[in-house]
């Protein structure tokens, strides 16, 4: 018998295994230009193109009834809890990293929900001033209307951006990615307050508007 029928078989070599989806930290691994595809990215595209698409649209009706009075429910009630979450979000990185694209993805939902509400508050007052001069009252809680809109809009795409901050950050980032993701959360506060008090401010110039003169 010759040695080569009892040489052992050569052992196969290493089987390269696929790249992991995540770096060591949990963070996901980034896409293509480095952007991470993942769920912060999809939503802050949606946000873009929702507010983009509802920027001039002024629903009028809904169930046979002035659509505004309807809207307007959900930015009232919604918007302060999500501001309090994202503002409770940016100061907790843990938190964000559980909760942040839930908050974001109800951000989006709100912020679309906010633009229509506006949009059909413009409706409305055109249709009862017929185009003419708009009192005082009204064109007051309007303009406070359009202010919350721009408000929303910015705490949805400065979050998602936050988001977004997380995901591309290193295991051991460098001073300018520290202060930058400390400037988004801190920005996301600031927005997120200033969205707090200016529902609080629209909806009591709405309130006084519809109640201000009954007895």
């Amino acid at each position: 018998m010759s040695d080569d029928a009892t040489a052992p078989a050569p052992s196969p070599g290493p089987v390269p295994s696929a790249p992991p989806a995540s770096r060591p930290d949990g963070a996901p691994r980034p896409g293509p230009f480095g952007i991470p595809l993942n769920a912060p990215v999809l939503l802050l595209a949606a946000a873009v193109v929702l507010a983009a698409a509802l920027a001039p649209v002024e629903p009028q009706d809904a169930f046979g009834l002035p659509a505004h009075p309807l809207l307007v429910h959900v930015p009232v009630v919604l918007v302060p809890l999500l501001s309090a979450a994202a503002a409770a979000l940016a100061v907790r990185p843990a938190w964000r990293l559980r909760f942040g694209a839930a908050t974001g993805g109800a951000l989006v939902a709100v912020m679309a929900a906010t633009m229509l509400a506006a949009g059909a508050g413009e409706a409305l007052r055109d249709e009862r001033t017929g185009g003419g001069p708009v009192p005082h009252a009204v064109a007051e809680h309007g303009e406070l209307g359009g202010q919350l809109r721009v408000l929303v809009v910015a705490l949805t795409l400065v979050f998602l951006a936050l988001l977004i901050l997380d995901a591309r950050r290193a295991p051991e980032p460098g001073r300018a990615a520290v202060l930058t993701g400390r400037a988004a959360a801190a920005l996301v506060v600031v927005l997120a307050l200033l969205a707090l008090v200016w529902v609080v401010r629209t909806g009591h110039a709405g309130a006084e508007l519809t109640w201000g003169h009954t007895t």
